[in-house]
């Protein structure tokens, strides 16, 4: 009646290897966390801070266009 939590299973897998992600922003910055790794850009001196694993610069340029379509949608209304 119990379950392996050593063995995944397929459907584990493909969660695991999704796009999920996860942002933050304030006035010096934005956060930005997925799978591969956690940091922060800081508009002032325009520097990523990597605090866990590893962004890429896709994972970089997704939360460069993930905050100007914020912004964006944000004037509009």
């Amino acid at each position: 009646w119990s379950r392996s939590l050593i063995q995944v299973n397929e459907s584990e897998k493909v969660a695991k290897e999704s796009l999920g992600f996860a942002y933050y922003t304030n006035e010096n910055g934005i956060g930005w966390a997925t799978a591969g790794g956690k940091g922060f850009y800081e508009f002032k001196s325009k520097e990523w801070r990597i605090f866990e694993g590893k962004l890429d610069s896709v994972d970089r340029a997704n939360a460069q266009a993930y905050l100007q379509t914020l912004y964006n949608d944000f004037l509009n209304k």
